[in-house]
């Protein structure tokens, strides 16, 4: 007699995967099964935190360097900056740092990774450049197909319709609130196009990293500190690099003049920052899928957006423009629900078929036996 294939879960069994049973069915089929949650928590909490305090640490920050009237800007130089801090701050946990693992091969290994952290930081802060937080929330939207992609071409992760729709109605709601963002800003091409560029990197520093960490043996088992140090270390040339090639020491003289003591105190607390959120990410990476890693930055947006209005004096266009981001957001809580309930019924299918696997070992004389006990 052949088995029933598992059916899909409910409307109502997807409500109380999502909202009863929360953060812990971030977690998928394909990680470890027992977690301690208090660590999981923590690193849920330090990341969402220090992400949040970021992006909007970031967007201050770049406000202060630079020039509003000549449009120069030190984009490369305040991310050296933050990297700088992170080096000195990771200085305090030498003894968390793997020493065996700071070699060459180990260096190769991590060359990927940290060109795709360079390119990251360096697109984010360019976007700040030209465009607010809200702008950047909601094309950063579309990083959720992009990512879908590549680990169904990476790790060969599974989708459903109801994904596709949710991605789908992401891009609808992101178009909704560009067609007005193209009126609002002056630079909105210029902006979009770092933006995009950074969705990309975004996108594939996150897959890769969790690649590296499933697959690679100098890598697997580095400690969150040990891989914060090689990400921070090794990019750090290519960022003086495209400073000096954009030629951003011409502009020192015009512009770190101008920026008062608390906008000094911003930059050093964006480094503190920079820290927290290079290593909690890493333990977090650690723990969830990179899809789940966006699942988690979804969270973070809504409160990122209230917080831009209120203290950077980001406002929507228009009511179209409110609308597209009602919409964008929508779909990628959307795109949330449907993952979760993905993973749970991998989850589940999985279980059942070990349970066939155990019962289909036993012999036959022990399942009579069971049976009658039974």
């Amino acid at each position: 007699m052949e088995e029933e294939s598992q059916p899909s879960p409910s409307v109502y069994e997807k409500l109380l995967i999502f909202f009863e049973k929360g953060t812990s069915q971030i977690m998928t089929s394909e990680e470890k099964e027992v977690q301690n949650p208090k660590v999981f928590l923590g690193a849920l909490g330090q990341f969402c935190f220090s992400s949040v305090g970021m992006m909007i640490g970031n967007k201050m920050g770049m406000e202060f360097l630079k020039d509003p009237e000549t449009g120069a800007a030190l984009p490369s130089t305040f991310v050296a900056l933050q990297i700088v801090g992170t080096l000195l701050l990771l200085t305090q946990f030498q003894n968390k740092i793997e020493k065996d693992k700071l070699n060459l091969e180990c260096a190769r290994s991590w060359a990927p990774v940290f060109t795709l952290f360079a390119g990251m930081l360096y697109t984010s802060a360019k976007t700040f450049q030209y465009v607010h937080v809200s702008f950047v929330i909601i094309v950063r939207n579309v990083g959720a197909i992009i990512t879908t992609f590549v680990e169904y071409l990476v790790r060969g992760t599974s989708v459903n319709a109801e994904i596709i729709f949710s991605e789908i109605i992401i891009v609808i709601g992101t178009v909704m609130y560009g067609y007005e963002g193209l009126k609002a800003f002056k630079d909105f091409w210029t902006g979009m196009q770092w933006c995009l560029l950074n969705v990309l990197c975004q996108t594939l520093y996150g897959v890769t990293l969790k690649y590296k960490m499933e697959n690679d043996e100098d890598i697997k088992d580095m400690s969150k500190y040990t891989m914060s140090l090689f990400n921070n270390l090794l990019c750090l040339p290519y960022l003086i690099i495209v400073a000096l090639a954009a030629g951003e020491p011409n502009h020192y003289g015009e512009i770190l003049p101008k920026v008062p003591p608390h906008g000094w105190l911003l930059i050093l607390v964006t480094c503190a920052i920079g820290f927290m959120i290079s290593t909690s990410g890493f333990g977090l990476q650690k723990l969830v899928s990179a899809t789940s890693f966006l699942v988690i930055n979804n969270m973070t947006k809504i409160l990122n957006i209230i917080l831009g209005v209120v203290f950077l004096g980001d406002h929507l266009p228009s009511f179209f423009a409110f609308l597209g981001c009602f919409v964008s957001l929508g779909g990628g809580f959307w795109y949330s629900f449907e993952v979760m309930a993905l993973n749970e019924k991998k989850k589940r299918e999985r279980i059942d078929a070990e349970r066939r696997d155990v019962e289909a070992s036993i012999p036959e004389p022990e399942k009579l036996i069971e049976r009658r006990a039974g």
